[in-house]
Order: structure tokens, then C-alpha cells, then sequence
């Protein structure tokens, strides 16, 4: 019973350093604040693991509400991190008895590839990087290539069937060979999707511009490519030869405007967030609004109000989600969580760089009306994937009622 005490307590420990890391790296912070504040939790996490090490001794030499009687440390450590350890427990087993996929996500398969066995050649490059390619279970050089099929009940007939291509988080730096970024391509491009959706974190080092072309110039979709920038992006500077770059390659930016597509006859209406790295976002007209204005036509406005076009947004963050119910999405589509990076078995992710810490670190939810699928993303500044493969998303869109009040569970192909 003496170790489930400090097992107890040292989830609260490390569960307080694993809010505070989410917290900081929610916000715009400088880069190198959050850098800071990475090694000052990493030091607190492991000044109690020694801590820890040195009460496991402690314990087994003498009766353990000894050893706590006769040491303040103790007593004030267990008074205060028993009872967050306490919650952080009830917390992820009421999540766990409470998860239900949402109804609307009608199937999902999964099919994956070891890009590095196909190429027959390490894809890493640099020290760390090879070191981190070679720890047991990194699956950073894998692609999940994810089809799932989504129920929009706002879907119009003709857009029955429609394709989305969901790609975000490349972190494109060179630690990771080009090759494999081509491979997403092509796993991207065998879709044939009607749109691709790009959410952010593209290239987080300034030598890799000239990759632009040969990855996201290579992207095709029946009805484009369309993105939006995330916090790793502000890297590369000024910001707008970048996006002028990215506009060259043949992809749409939509930070903080909407852009109208005609589809089969209907339209979509799409817009991108990138709150809170870039502000374009922030002052973002309502639909109709917008369109009034552009267009300042009677007509126009009573054709608006009665089509009511699909609207999709790109978020980098799941952060926006609320933003996001104020504007009455259909869709939101976003990355930046990398699903953690490393998860657990049975436990899940640790970490997730959101203000909601792991609650939408990957996956699809439901938010009233609105369903926002939070993409693992592709890859990260750190080469490590552990039981969170990089994602490839297509996503299906019927307009057709769910069978059965249960969606397909997942399957690997």
C-alpha cells in the first residue's frame, strides 16, 4: 500500500508538469521561452524520479508513515500531489468509460506503410536524428494512410461522395529526408481527392524553401490545394515570402478570408485560423456578411441565403474550436498535436500542446453541430513517433444517415 501512495503522488507530480508544458505551448510565446520552460518541467519531472528513487530505498529499510513522519518534504509533497494524482486519475477514467467514437464517423480503415523499408535506406539525417530512427518502436519513417467516411447532414446531393485529403505538421528540416515527403505525396495524390487541406507547420528551417516546389507543388486535387500556416512556420521570415512561395507552388492561402468553390454545382465555402500565431483570423467577417459586401448585389445575397454553402474551416489548433461554433462550421479540420507523439499503451498521450491538454490530441469529435477531425500530422522538429503513426487522411462525406446508431469500428488493412 506504502508505493501505491507515491505512485499516486507522482502521477499528480508529473501530471502538473504535463499541464503546465500544454499550457505554454498553446500560446505565442517566443520560441525560445517555450524552449526554456521544456527544460525547467523535463528537470522538475526528473528531480522526482531521483526523489522517487530515493523513498523507494526509504521504504524498503523502514515502515513507510515512518519515514513521511519524520520528513516535512514528505508530508507537504504527499499533501499536495496525492490529491491531484487523485484526480488526474478519476479525469482519464471517466474519459475512458465516457469515449464513444462520434455516430457521424460512419467507417474508418487504416493501411500502413514502412517508408523506410520500401526505400531500402535510412531516411534520417544528423546525429539526433539518426539516434532517435533507431530507438526500438519509432515509427516516424511509417505512413498511416487513414480513409474515413464522414455523415454532414447540411450535405448538398451533388456533393455526395466528395473527397478531402487532410495533410498538416510536414516540420519539413531536413533531419528527415525529402523521399519520404514524396511518398506522402503520392499517398496523398493516389486519393484523387476533390480538395487537400493543408493546416499548418510546413517548414520550420529556412533551407528547406527550395523543397517547396518538389512537395507541395507536386499535390493534385480536382478542386485544389488550400492551407493555412501554424506556429512553426513564423520560423521562416518575412512571412509573406513565404506564403508567396507556397501561392507559387499552386496552393491557396486562406487565413482569415473565405474563399468561395464551386463544386459539382454547389458551393463550399472555406477559411483558415491561424490564432493565435498570426492574427488574420481575428477579424474575420461572418459568410454572408463578406459576400454582401464583396459583392453588393441583391440577387447575390438572396442566392447566398438560400444555397447556405458548406463551410469548412482549417485551424492549425484545435484551440479554436469554439471560434469556430460562433461561425457555425460544417467542418473543422486541424493538426498541431502531433497526437502526442508518444503514446502509451492503454494509457494514450502524455502531452499535447493545446489549452485542452489531450482531450482533442487526435481523432474526431463532435461539437454541437460541427465534427472536427484532428489529424496526427506527418511529422515533428523531433523524430520520434511512438504508437501515433503520421497521418494521411481522406475523408468521405455522405449525406446519408448512419445504418446503425454505432459507427464501423477501425480495421488495418
Amino acid at each position: 500500500m506504502d508505493f501505491v501512495w507515491w505512485a499516486v503522488a507522482g502521477i499528480g507530480h508529473l501530471g502538473v508538469c504535463a499541464v503546465a508544458f500544454n499550457q505554454i505551448h498553446a500560446t505565442s510565446y517566443p520560441r525560445h521561452v517555450r524552449k526554456i520552460s521544456e527544460r525547467i518541467l523535463a528537470l522538475i519531472a526528473l528531480a522526482f524520479a531521483v526523489y522517487l528513487g530515493w523513498q523507494m530505498i526509504a521504504l524498503a529499510t523502514v515502515r513507510f508513515w515512518s519515514v513521511v513522519n519524520a520528513n516535512l518534504a514528505n508530508q507537504f509533497y504527499l499533501t499536495f500531489c496525492l490529491p491531484i494524482g487523485a484526480y488526474f486519475i478519476g479525469r482519464w477514467c471517466y474519459r475512458k468509460w465516457k469515449h464513444r467514437s462520434p455516430a457521424r464517423v460512419i467507417s474508418r480503415s487504416v493501411q500502413k506503410q514502412n517508408i523506410q523499408k520500401q526505400l531500402g535506406r535510412s531516411v534520417y539525417h544528423g546525429t539526433a536524428a539518426q539516434f532517435l530512427g533507431c530507438w526500438p518502436g519509432n515509427q516516424a519513417h511509417w505512413i498511416a494512410s487513414e480513409r474515413l467516411s464522414f455523415h454532414v447532414p447540411r450535405l448538398p446531393q451533388s456533393l455526395e461522395g466528395l473527397k478531402i485529403c487532410h495533410l498538416t505538421d510536414f516540420h519539413l528540416t531536413g533531419q528527415i529526408d525529402r523521399s519520404y515527403f514524396s511518398k506522402i505525396v503520392e499517398t496523398a495524390n493516389a486519393f484523387e481527392p476533390d480538395l487537400i487541406l493543408v493546416t499548418g507547420d510546413l517548414i520550420d528551417e529556412s533551407h528547406c524553401m527550395d523543397w517547396i516546389e518538389e512537395i507541395f507543388g507536386n499535390l493534385k486535387a480536382t478542386h485544389g490545394i488550400y492551407y493555412v500556416l501554424g506556429n512553426h512556420d513564423r520560423r521562416i521570415q518575412p512571412e509573406s515570402m513565404l506564403r508567396q512561395r507556397l501561392e507559387d507552388s499552386g496552393m491557396v492561402g486562406v487565413s482569415g478570408k473565405w474563399q468561395s468553390i464551386c463544386v459539382r454545382g454547389s458551393t463550399i465555402a472555406l477559411t483558415g485560423n491561424e490564432l493565435p500565431w498570426f492574427p488574420h483570423a481575428a477579424n474575420l467577417k461572418r459568410l454572408e456578411e463578406a459576400m454582401i459586401q464583396d459583392f453588393n448585389n441583391q440577387d447575390f445575397e438572396n442566392a447566398i441565403a438560400a444555397e447556405d454553402p458548406l463551410k469548412i474551416l482549417l485551424s492549425h489548433s484545435p484551440d479554436q474550436v469554439h471560434w469556430a461554433a460562433k461561425y457555425k462550421f460544417d467542418l473543422m479540420f486541424a493538426g498541431h498535436t502531433h497526437g502526442g507523439q508518444i503514446q502509451i499503451p492503454f494509457i494514450g498521450p502524455i502531452v499535447a500542446p493545446s489549452r485542452f491538454g489531450i482531450r482533442y490530441a487526435s481523432g474526431t469529435f463532435t461539437i454541437g453541430q460541427m465534427l472536427m477531425h484532428v489529424s496526427r500530422g506527418i511529422s515533428g522538429d523531433k523524430c520520434i513517433r511512438i504508437n501515433c503513426l503520421p497521418e494521411v487522411g481522406l475523408i468521405t462525406l455522405t449525406g446519408q444517415s448512419p445504418s446503425g446508431s454505432r459507427p464501423i469500428k477501425s480495421k488495418a488493412e
